[in-house]
């Protein structure tokens, strides 16, 4: 709308377009369509209050995680040799010394060369005697020497294959004082980090020789006050009894069947015939332990009760198939149906109860364990087969109000329904096959919301969705769907979310790269994309987890090497080794037409700007029809304190429309409003035919 009332015929209309507030980004459409409010790209950005600022940094909290075998870090510099003033022998131990210091550590490998005797000159694991005096084993006994020109180096030993890391990571809380830990899966041992104390993990082995291999999926669940680690569908889960005040090694769990015993046997013993449907009992008490309608089991066969006649003889529905003069009967069922934990590679614990997906069956079988004992699993009732014969597979569940579990599977997704209740009532309903989940750790509630990772973007599936087997065709991510469109699928399946602050935090692959380089960031409060944020080259984003620090709750990201780091804490991101790099946080607002698709001449453009102490940022404006790219303003505050700037620029281009492009270069500026002005570049009398 025009600053002015009127205007004689040869006066230069001047029209005003611009935001004071943004709610989110839209990227996918194009940038002259958008409304008032919305974003054309949003990076490293947070919209509280509706005002771009500059997201808060990283920082390193521990790097302090000691692996079997970590990886060689590029650059490095390669040791000098030093001289060797004497050299002995102690049984099958050489003992080198060196009068300025050798510089090695216990467990280094040094080459020794130049000894006049050969012996002597060996590549060999070093025992450190002192700080001049070491040792290498070179299995016999030899004379001394006061050598003149033998010397030693340690040498750098490149592994073909580093198979040691981080392999997965999750949150452990003491009940005992309601500590949280960040718990870190090596190879051969788990680190629980207490967020507040980086600096002394709690190191928890592996009882025997068990350990982790880099293609084990490997997950960890929390069930009440102990700690279960699944391995994949090749090794037995292990547990941990969740005492890290005196900590013992995690623990096989049972891998032998589970016996019968009295829990489910009647009185007495009962005979059966083949054909027939009476059950015989002697020393029975039928009717008062057994009623019409509940399952038994005799020989080895189920069959529901029909009748009770008398203490001793009872009729079922169905014939038995099988002869027995004396058996015992089992009601309900008889523990021989049980089995221990099965090998798995993720599960959820919910209503006092362990899911697990269940290799052993299929695919897409899930099992549960019986209600607080996460030991023992019924394989005949609490074992259920979803989409059998689709080539379809479970990637994870999410509980749901109602005492409901959802179960996604790649291609389809489905609800279990009463799953603390008696197994007998549970049932399985599918909900789609329009759309299914790639990303186990992509799966996040919120309230009656449940966000997860598709082949086509991020889904949401809201409170009734049971009931309407509809609204499946857009994903929540449609606003940036071009930006999802570049995701590398893969290996989008190590995308990992949680949900904090009122915000949907998902790191994925994008590009070629191969593990998770941006996040993606919805905020629920604002119903949009909020930001796209990028980090330094290095900072990995291998699973999310959040957890007590500084009595507060906090976002951490784990990475394959053991670093944890706390996010949304400083004014820039901190890398390896302490250093700094400045947060790149820009904003690329709609284009602004000023109401009309002609050529105009932009004059001038408005920034209300808000700008910490050491902060400064970049402003830039692009123009369409004819396209260019000019930096109007650079503006800093070197001060001490917060600078409220209202800052103008002119801007001395043509085009139709205009965007203005805001890039901070340093600190965390906040962008209040932007204002941009237009005349209009016709004067004079007109008429077209």
């Amino acid at each position: 709308m025009s600053r002015f009332r009127a205007f004689a015929q040869l006066d230069d209309p001047i029209s005003q377009d611009g935001d004071f507030k943004w709610i989110g980004m839209d990227s996918r459409r194009h940038p002259t369509t958008l409304e008032p409010g919305l974003l054309a790209l949003s990076q490293n950005m947070r919209l509280d209050k509706t005002i771009p600022e500059v997201r808060k940094g990283s920082e390193y909290l521990s790097d302090s995680i000691s692996l079997a075998k970590t990886p060689l870090t590029i650059s490095f510099t390669f040791p000098s040799p030093f001289s060797l003033d004497s050299i002995a022998s102690s049984g099958s131990v050489a003992q080198y010394t060196v009068s300025g210091g050798h510089g090695l550590i216990d467990g280094d490998t040094a080459e020794i060369t130049g000894a006049s005797i050969s012996g002597y000159n060996v590549i060999g694991e070093v025992s450190i005697g002192s700080v001049s005096m070491f040792g290498v084993n070179i299995g016999v006994s030899l004379a001394g020497e006061n050598p003149t020109n033998a010397e030693a180096i340690k040498r750098l030993i490149i592994q073909e294959e580093y198979d040691d890391g981080i392999f997965d990571s999750g949150v452990f809380t003491d009940d005992s004082d309601g500590n949280e830990y960040i718990v870190l899966l090596s190879a051969s041992k788990a680190f629980f980090l207490d967020p507040d104390d980086v600096a002394n993990p709690i190191e928890v082995g592996y009882t025997g020789s068990e350990s982790i291999a880099r293609t084990d999926n490997v997950s960890l669940v929390q069930c009440l006050n102990k700690l279960v680690m699944l391995r994949g569908d090749t090794k037995q889960p292990l547990e941990f009894d969740g005492d890290v005040s005196t900590p013992s090694d995690f623990e096989l769990v049972a891998s032998a069947g589970i016996g019968t015993d009295d829990i489910n046997a009647t009185t007495g013993t009962v005979a059966i015939t083949s054909g027939l449907k009476t059950v015989t009992g002697t020393n029975t008490f039928f009717r008062t332990d057994i009623a019409p309608g509940d399952r038994i089991k005799i020989a080895g066969q189920y069959n529901f009760v029909d009748t009770v006649t008398s203490d001793t003889s009872l009729t079922v529905d169905d014939a038995w198939t099988s002869t027995s003069a004396s058996d015992t009967l089992y009601l309900g069922r008889d523990r021989l149906d049980l089995i221990p934990m099965p090998m798995a590679n993720f599960g959820i614990y919910y209503q006092n109860r362990l899911v697990l997906d269940y290799p052993a069956g299929s695919t897409n079988d899930i099992i549960l364990s019986d209600i607080l004992d996460v030991d023992t699993y019924d394989a005949a009732q609490n074992q259920f087969k979803l989409r059998d014969g689709s080539g379809d597979f479970v990637v994870g569940f999410a509980p749901y109000k109602d005492d409901d579990l959802v179960v996604c599977l790649r291609n389809s997704i489905h609800i279990i329904r009463g799953i603390s209740a008696s197994l007998d009532e549970v049932f399985v309903e599918e909900i789609t096959r329009e759309v299914g989940c790639i990303a186990r750790e992509s799966i996040v509630t919120i309230g009656d919301r449940i966000f997860f990772l598709s082949e086509n973007g991020v889904y949401s599936l809201e409170s009734g969705f049971e009931d309407r087997l509809k609204g499946y065709a857009e994903p929540l991510s449609k606003p940036i769907d071009d930006q999802f469109r570049d995701l590398n699928f893969t290996y989008a399946s190590k995308a990992t979310a949680k949900y904090y602050n009122n915000r949907y935090y998902i790191a994925v692959p994008v590009g070629s790269s191969e593990s998770n380089n941006k996040v993606f960031i919805y905020n629920p409060l604002n119903n949009a994309w909020e930001s796209v944020d990028t980090f330094p080259t290095g900072l990995q984003i291998n699973k999310f987890h959040i957890a007590n620090y500084q009595d507060d709750r906090r976002l951490f990201a784990v990475g394959n090497a053991g670093v944890l780091i706390l996010l949304e804490e400083n004014d820039s991101d901190q890398t390896a080794g302490g250093n700094t790099t400045e947060i790149d946080g820009q904003i690329i607002t709609r284009r602004y037409t000023h109401g009309n698709n002609q050529i105009k001449k932009f004059s001038r453009l408005q920034a209300d700007l808000n700008l910490p102490a050491d902060s400064s940022l970049e402003i830039d404006v692009l123009t369409q029809n004819p396209d260019s790219e000019l930096t109007v303003k650079t503006v800093s505050n070197s001060g001490t304190t917060i600078e409220d700037s209202i800052v103008r620029a002119s801007i001395p281009k043509r085009g139709y429309s205009t965007q203005v492009k805001v890039r901070t270069t340093k600190g965390r500026p906040q962008i209040r409003a932007i204002n941009t002005e237009a005349i209009d570049k016709f004067r004079g009398t007109r008429s077209f035919e």
